[in-house]
Parts: structure tokens; sequence; C-alpha cells
């Protein structure tokens, strides 16, 4: 039965300017400017509040500005006893709903925004849907490019231009089990950065030099890294739960999106397909099922009782949601895992995951504007939703607002509030005020340093449906890995062109 999109909440907001009357003349019904977004309701807010700021900011001008945002709810809420689902999320095996999607942006009866959702973004570039962002800064006598963190920008672009525009980013924080033997910690204590493939090697030496005391223990990537696994078969989930992230991120490295080729039957992506064939079938725990805490264990456990938990079933841990991040920059009484560094991939470049999954993620949100009419508009409505969310970090994560100019207090902010966080506290036993300002000091400046240096997407966005089935063969040991690869090539290849 196919699936159709359940949009559920029209959120009508009406913004007049002040003209000494309540009555509306003719002429301003004429020049109403009207801005249409399309929204999961986890963003309700924040666009209230940027509505409202926007129109405060329009209160001398000679026109209304009104504003109507779609919402839908994303899987898992509940709205009217039933479960409403986002349009993007859920029907990722449904071509015909995401066709429908960019036919409607086409025929231009789309929004004016849309809050990026897990779409298929390439697609929509490609076709000129999408109006770039350095276009539009350009045009702005206001701003200028060097008002944003420049490398983070540089991460989402595609095809030499910026189409989605990220609020704020943070990085994925990766700490080494502190019980393994001392040679992997000397090992993992000389980076400054890690990629995935360092990791892997790291887990698969341990697993052959000490399978009998370590054996038991999985990777430990979160299954939030991968973009979406709704709609899949359970087997291939559980697949992409970890290896998924892995095929993705090593994917990218041979796909060149600005041109739409691949060359995924290298030898090079082949020898990395075998270490991952290794991989999944060195874990001895469902293949990635117990890598990741479940969300009742992570807001239920007291902090030292979850991170001891998770010391007994992984290598590696990943801290980047919420205020669990703090844990890179803080020592414990009791440290479960230690010497966090930034994710990185092959050329050095830090990782960044584009999947707003949750509002707790370092990339609270991510924009796209229309090419149409209304684009200049939208821009100018964008700049007061990144105020307003760089508003919001402090009570959600420890990450970077976009804009330069909201880094050195929100940050700080972020710091400080997490170091009130109870289960922080109780991980420093209590520390003092001078102790919670020098942590914040230093985190502070290693984020900044952090902030310039080269950075990359984690997930490509490339759609799972298009690798999940074979992936799940080759692992199985029903496709060898020239098979996988070449499937693969074709694969990818005729998605590119679309």
């Amino acid at each position: 039965m196919k699936i159709k999109f359940l949009l559920v909440a029209l959120f009508l907001v009406t913004l007049l300017a002040a003209c000494g009357s309540n009555s509306r003349d003719e002429s301003n019904d004429i020049a109403e400017r009207v801005l249409t977004i399309l929204s999961c309701t986890t963003h309700e807010y924040v666009i209230r509040d940027a509505a409202y700021a926007m129109n405060q900011a329009w209160s001398d001008r000679p026109y209304s500005f009104r504003i109507e945002v779609e919402f839908y709810y994303a899987v898992g809420m509940r709205a009217s006893g039933q479960n409403r689902l986002s349009p993007f999320d859920g029907v990722q095996s449904n071509r015909e709903e995401m066709m429908a999607f960019g036919a409607q942006l086409m025929a231009g009866q789309g929004p004016d925004i849309f809050i990026f959702d897990r779409q298929e973004i390439h697609n929509f570039v490609n076709v000129g849907i999408l109006a770039d962002f350095y276009t539009l800064i350009d045009q702005d006598p206001n701003v200028n490019r060097d008002d944003f963190f420049g490398q983070a920008l540089s991460a989402f672009e595609m095809q030499g231009g910026l189409y989605m525009l990220p609020v704020s980013f943070g990085f994925e924080y990766i700490g080494i089990n502190a019980n393994l033997p001392q040679p992997f910690l000397d090992r993992f204590a000389g980076l400054s950065t890690v990629g995935l493939k360092q990791m892997i090697d790291i887990y698969l030496d341990l697993m052959t030099q000490h399978e009998d005391e370590f054996g038991h223990m999985v990777l430990g990537l979160p299954r939030l890294w991968q973009n979406t696994t709704h709609g899949l078969t359970a087997s291939e989930e559980n697949t992409l739960m970890e290896i998924g992230i892995l095929l993705d991120s090593i994917m990218g490295g041979f796909i060149d999106f600005d041109n739409q080729t691949a060359n995924l039957t290298a030898p090079q992506f082949i020898d990395s397909l075998g270490v991952l064939y290794r991989l999944y079938n060195n874990d001895n725990s469902t293949h990635g099922v117990s890598s990741r805490i479940s969300h009742e264990r992570i807001w239920n456990l007291p902090w030292d009782q979850l991170f001891e938990q998770m010391a007994g079933e992984r290598v590696f841990t990943v801290n980047s949601f919420f205020h669990n991040s703090l844990e890179a920059f803080i020592t414990p009484a009791t440290p479960h895992f230690i010497y966090h560094i930034p994710l990185s991939d092959e050329y050095g470049r830090l990782l960044l995951n584009p999947t707003t999954v949750s509002a707790l993620s370092p990339v609270l949100a991510s924009i796209c504007i229309i090419n149409g009419p209304n684009a200049s508009l939208a821009w100018e409505f964008t700049q007061h939703l990144l105020y307003v969310y760089a508003e919001r970090i402090t009570e959600r994560t420890i990450a970077t607002p976009i804009k330069r100019t909201h880094f050195p207090s929100v940050t700080t902010g972020s710091l400080m509030n997490s170091l009130y966080v109870p289960n922080v506290m109780d991980r420093l036993k209590h520390p003092d005020e001078d102790m919670r300002i020098e942590i914040a000091d230093n985190a502070i400046a290693r984020i900044a340093i952090y902030n310039e240096m080269p950075m990359g997407l984690l997930n490509n966005m490339i759609p799972p449906r298009l690798y999940a089935e074979h992936l799940d063969n080759f692992l199985r040991g029903f496709m060898t890995a020239d098979e996988f690869a070449q499937t693969l090539h074709n694969t990818i290849t005729l998605w590119l062109m679309e």
C-alpha cells in the first residue's frame, strides 16, 4: 500500500506591520509578502521566534509580512493518537513520494524554505531547484562569507555551491576504552585526530591479539550516525547500524558528485570492502545491535554507570550529542574512556554529521531555500533563524553556531551550562567554580582550533536503499567483494545521473 505524505499541522503566523490602525487597505494587501516553510515540528518554536524577530525588523515598512508553515511529525512522534510520518522518513524505499516532492518543487508549488530532513539533496541540486547560499551571501551588502565559519560551510558544498546551510556544527569526539592493553592506548594517544580505518585497524588487531579477553566487544559506532534505516528489513537495519555508516563514508572517496561519476570498482575500494567484511564477521554481538546504547539507557542511567556499562561492551565511544560531548574536555574521577580526539577522514578533514536526527545534535538544523522569486526574502528570514538557533544551542548541546560572532558567548554558555548538569557534576565529583572556568576556557581554546581545520561530511547522504540489500548479502557471503563493488558502481552511477 502506497505510503502517502501526512502533513498534519498547518501553522499560520500572520505578522502585520503596525500602520496606526488595525485595518488594512488594498495597497497593503497587494504589497503583502508571504513566505512558505516546510519543517518538522521539532523546529516550531524557533520558527515562531524568528518570525517575531523579522516582524519587529519590518515594523517601519509600508507593507505586511506573513509566514505560512506546514509542519509534519517525525516518525515515533504522536499526534491525535496516530503516528504521523515525515514525508521523507520512512519512504526511502518508495521513490514515488520523493519524485512527487521534486515535481512539486519543479512546478514552483513547493515551499520557499524547507529544513533538511534526510531528503535526497543531490538530486535537487542537479536540477537547479535549490538556491546557492554563496550567491545569496555575496548579493547581501550586510554580510560576507567571512562572517561564517568557512571550513564548516565547505564541508556542505555540492558542485561548487552551498545549497544546504547548517545553523551550527560540532565534532565527533572519539575516546578509547581505558581498560585496553597499554600498547593500544599508546597507539591511540599518539594521534591528534582519528579516522574510521584507524579505528577499525585498532579494533581488529585487538581481536586478533586479545580475543579471549576482549572478543565480546564491538567497535562502538552509534546508530545515530546512520542517515536512516526506516523502511528496511530487520536484517538490513542491523547491518546498517555500523557497517552501513562505514560504507557510506568510504564510498564518498570514490564518488565525484560534481561530475556525477563513480569509481567503485577501484582496487582500493574493493580492498576496503574486504576490511568491512572482516569487521562484520569479527563482531560477536549480533552485528552491531549492542554497539549502541538505547534511548532509555542513555537517560535512565547515571553517567558513571552508563560509561561503566559502555566500557564493558565497546572499544571506542563517540561523544557528540547533547551534553555528553563535554566528556571530551573533562577528566572524570573514574575515567572509562580516555584521549578523546575528533573523528577525521583519510585526508585529515574533521568529519561533521549532517543528519539532524535529534534536536540534541551539534547540527541543530540545515536550511534549504528554493531557487525562486522569494529566495531573497527567504534569505532574510534565514538570518533571523540563525540568531534564534544560536540562542538555543546553550540549552541543548555543545556546538558552534555557524556565524563567527555568536561563537565565544554561545559556546562558553553551552560549556558552563553542561558543567552544571548533575551527571557531569557527579563525574567530576562536584567541581568548584574555578575548576568549571578552567575546563570551559581549555575547551574553548581547543574548539577554536578545530573550527579552523578542514572539514568534510561523515555521511554523504547516499540513500541506504541503494545499497542495503546488497550490503547485507555481501556480508553474509552471498556476494563476493568484486560482485558487490560492481553492483554498487552500477547502482550509484545510475543514481548520480537521475
